[in-house]
């Protein structure tokens, strides 16, 4: 929900990073996998699975 038309400005503390993996409920995506998403669902892949 939102909280209003414009959005709010964030303080930049500079924190964050690259090239590093995420875990989204339990499954890792790394730097080298390929994501592919849409209405139905979430893949994650190691090569790519082109159209």
């Amino acid at each position: 929900m939102a909280l209003g038309h414009v959005p709010r400005k964030t303080k930049k503390q500079g924190l964050g990073s690259v090239l590093s993996s995420l875990t989204f409920l339990g499954a890792e995506v790394s730097e080298d996998d390929w994501v592919y998403a849409d209405e139905h669902g979430v893949v994650i892949s190691k090569t790519e699975e082109c159209c």
